[in-house]
């Protein structure tokens, strides 16, 4: 075994060398929908057409949870010609749509769930008669 002297050690020192490194990660956005309750038929009475508009609170009931900064547009299209037009209440505020349907901007914070339960407002077609039809309206969700 030999010995180095202290006086003779020698301490190896690399030069630094630093490296910037810019990373990027993009999430994809998603939607995720999820239907509590939602009112499968419409029932119109002989009053309502005298009135000329059906009433049915609480007839959509679901959940949307999102991660987009932007928030969500919630569609309504028309799957039969019960009505002339609708006025719908729960979102933010509250939306009016003709025969053709429509849609409606929903901010919402990033990243948390919302829950949306819907009443609508029916005004019916004149020559509409007495009965049960089924839910005249379908939702979805899309990014905004």
């Amino acid at each position: 075994m030999s010995l180095v002297p202290a006086s003779v050690v020698r301490y190896a020192h690399a030069e630094g060398n630093t490296t910037r490194l810019n990373v990027v990660a993009r999430v994809a956005t998603f939607f995720r929908m999820q239907v509590e309750h939602q009112a499968a038929v419409i029932t119109v009475t002989p009053r309502d057409i005298e009135r000329g508009y059906v009433e049915v609170l609480a007839a959509s009931r679901f959940s949307v949870v999102t991660n987009t900064p932007d928030g969500f547009i919630v569609d309504f299209r028309p799957r039969s010609d019960v009505f002339l037009a609708v006025r719908i209440t729960g979102l933010q505020n509250p939306v009016e749509f003709g025969v053709q349907g429509g849609a409606a901007l929903h901010n919402v914070p990033h990243g948390q769930t919302t829950i949306h339960q819907l009443g609508y407002r029916f005004m019916l077609r004149p020559d509409l008669k007495p009965g049960n039809y089924p839910w005249p309206l379908e939702i979805s969700v899309r990014s905004a």
